[in-house]
């Protein structure tokens, strides 16, 4: 059983952020200018030894890598940005990694296929970042980066970036497949021509395909797909009634993750996935969701069984939400600090 965590690459600089939310705009950003909303709120959080680290920093990704062999972290599933005409965003940490060939960081990609809207837009399925910071007049589309698939000459240019990750020998492989999770394939009307030219292409360069896990799915889209991802705490959010405190949304850890262990498989070779904490209130600040509860003792006896369950279900990988979304949910946060992995004990 391996573990892999979902990495955010958004703690370096770009232009974009700067242009959209303020300059110098980088996660730690929200972390920074977080709240107490309500009387036993942990908030702001802050990093051990306040380490406000920059992802373009050899060293950081070296101590990142140095942490999951210590903790007990197979692999980083890093999000990938591909908008409409191959436009990339936060692409940079991935990038370098394949050029520092020194580093033992296993990893595979996650496509966040969703059009990157203001967060007053009308779009339906956009990623709206950080509504805290959204200063823009309320004008046009809102869209910053739209998601477009096009035909099959924009997804072999896709493809053959992917390729140089695809051939790293960290890239991780599924029985000599590279791994490839999509967050909203239900979004991708051309996925099944998508992905069998993929496949095609793929093969042509020696692999045996390209074995692909969707989080967010339908049953339009799941016949293409090798597997779906319970991705969490999300799809177990929406099967619980919340509660409220001070315009914020409240969880309880427990509660949710009974839910997520209780979970059954709809046909679809199904990976649960589990989540060490939640609270979106760095970005979201009142309009936020929180998970309230979570200790190191209940995360352990939880993701032990969570292992136990993909282990009877006959899968290879327990993934984890996440491993530095610091303005969301973070393994270091609180959970993981620790001499030994807990759930290796």
């Amino acid at each position: 059983m391996k573990i892999i965590s979902m990495y955010l690459p958004q703690f370096h600089r770009v232009k974009e952020n700067d242009e959209w939310w303020g300059d110098g705009y980088t996660d730690w950003t929200a972390v920074k200018n977080a709240d107490k909303l309500y009387d036993k709120h942990e908030q702001p959080k802050v990093p051990l030894n306040e380490n406000y680290y920059d992802l373009m920093e050899k060293t950081t990704m070296k101590w990142q890598a140095d942490l999951m062999s210590q903790y007990g972290i197979d692999g980083q599933c890093f999000y990938h940005y591909w908008f409409k005409d191959g436009k990339r965003i936060l692409e940079r940490p991935a990038e370098n990694l394949i050029r520092w060939k020194d580093m033992n960081m296993n990893f595979c990609f996650c496509w966040a296929n969703e059009t990157w809207a203001r967060t007053w837009s009308s779009i339906q399925e956009k990623n709206g970042w950080a509504s805290r910071f959204e200063k823009a007049e309320h004008v046009g589309s809102g869209i910053l980066l739209e998601q477009h698939y096009g035909e099959e000459k924009d997804w072999r240019i896709h493809y053959d970036y992917l390729r140089d990750f695809f051939r790293d020998e960290r890239y991780i492989k599924h029985n000599g497949k590279p791994l490839f999770l999509i967050y909203k394939p239900y979004l991708i009307a051309c996925i099944g021509g998508m992905l069998a030219s993929w496949n095609k292409w793929a093969m042509e360069d020696g692999f045996k395909g390209i074995y692909v896990i969707g989080a967010k799915t339908d049953i339009h889209t799941e016949k293409y797909l090798n597997g779906i991802l319970n991705h969490e705490p999300p799809k177990s959010i929406s099967r619980i009634k919340p509660q409220m405190e001070d315009g914020v949304v409240k969880y309880q850890y427990e509660e949710l993750w009974n839910a997520l262990l209780s979970a059954e498989g709809l046909g679809k070779k199904t990976y649960y996935g589990g989540f060490v904490g939640y609270d979106d209130t760095p970005r979201r600040g009142r309009g936020g969701t929180v998970v309230e509860g979570g200790t190191p003792e209940r995360f352990q006896e939880y993701l032990c069984k969570l292992m136990a369950k993909n282990e009877a279900a006959g899968n290879e990988y327990t993934f984890l939400n996440a491993w530095n979304e610091w303005g969301r949910e973070c393994i270091w946060n609180r959970i993981w600090r620790t001499d030994t992995p807990i759930w290796r004990r």
